[in-house]
């Protein structure tokens, strides 16, 4: 979790109850939209898909003048563009607490970072020109609204007063990307045949039938006291931080990943111009036999070009 701050010497701080409020509602939230609750969304959508959904509320009276935005985290290009569900209750709080609120769809699901932090910049100046008055901006983001937070700060201090970017990728793109990815080329090597499709490719049938079809017999393949011995080496190899004490948490940890890789690598190919994942030289290691493991998983080239971009 990272909070980061814009013009310290002017600062007017949230409020302690907002911080925490936001941080426990992100925790109920499991902090990044859950593509596995996709369809408990709001559903309101726009005739052109591409105009964002725009939503600010003002208190009724006591308005500090002070403005709270909230940015969400990934959605499945799949799903319909919606506000997020989340944002009520963020709303509930900022609004108790004297702050004006305003959300956002984005204009486009997926992996849409530039759109997303532009749409949040107009936004702002919407917020503005309808309420002149308007004094200081927070931005909170989770998960990819983290990473969009995260640029607001850098690249859009003049718009943002302040920024509070949680579980958002800060580091290296390359380096998530390679751990998803990593996490299907070793799935598949201890449980083959499961899933349609392999790392770099997830066909559109895969995406719109995993909830329904593919993610029970994942779930239903995890949780067979059969394959302890594989969920105990494929947590071993790919170093997925959950409590092995817990089965329940073992299971949720491993479909988390997996339905980021359905949803998200297609989408993250089309922006990017190709594939970023190669293991060509890759050695994974922590298995029973790691000889049979490394001659018996996947091998894939990265798109030179794509896997630049990326960086």
């Amino acid at each position: 979790m990272s909070f980061l701050m814009l013009r310290s010497s002017r600062m007017r701080y949230l409020p302690t109850r907002i911080f925490w409020g936001v941080v426990v509602t992100l925790i109920l939230f499991n902090c990044a939209q859950n593509p596995l609750s996709v369809a408990d969304r709001q559903m309101e959508k726009t005739a052109d898909a591409a105009t964002p959904i725009h939503s600010m509320q003002v208190p009724a009276e006591g308005w500090n003048g002070n403005l709270v935005v909230y940015a969400h985290g990934f959605v499945p290009p799949v799903a319909p563009v919606a506000l997020p569900s989340e944002a009520p209750r963020f709303a509930a709080m900022a609004l108790s607490a004297g702050f004006a609120f305003a959300t956002t769809s984005y204009p486009s699901n997926g992996m849409c970072v530039p759109e997303a932090l532009a749409d949040l910049v107009t936004l702002v100046a919407e917020c503005k020109a309808a309420h002149p008055q308007t004094q200081k901006v927070f931005l909170i983001g989770a998960s990819l609204g983290g990473l969009i937070a995260a640029q607001a700060a850098e690249k859009h201090p003049e718009t943002f007063d302040g920024v509070l970017a949680m579980c958002g990728i800060y580091g290296s793109y390359v380096v998530e990307t390679g751990h998803i990815e990593n996490f299907r080329v070793v799935f598949d090597y201890f449980f083959p045949d499961l899933i349609p499709g392999d790392a770099t490719s997830v066909a559109m049938e895969t995406m719109l039938q995993w909830q329904c079809m593919y993610a029970p017999q994942v779930i239903a393949a995890l949780s067979n006291p059969d394959n302890v011995n594989k969920v105990r080496q494929l947590l071993a190899v790919t170093k997925l931080p959950v409590n092995t004490a817990d089965p329940t948490s073992v299971v949720e940890a491993i479909m988390k990943v997996l339905s980021m890789h359905i949803y998200a690598t297609e989408d993250v190919k089309a922006r990017l111009g190709g594939n970023p994942f190669g293991n060509r030289f890759f050695w994974y290691s922590g298995s029973d036999n790691d000889r049979a493991l490394n001659a018996g998983v996947q091998r894939f080239h990265a798109d030179p070009a794509a896997f630049m971009a990326a960086n």
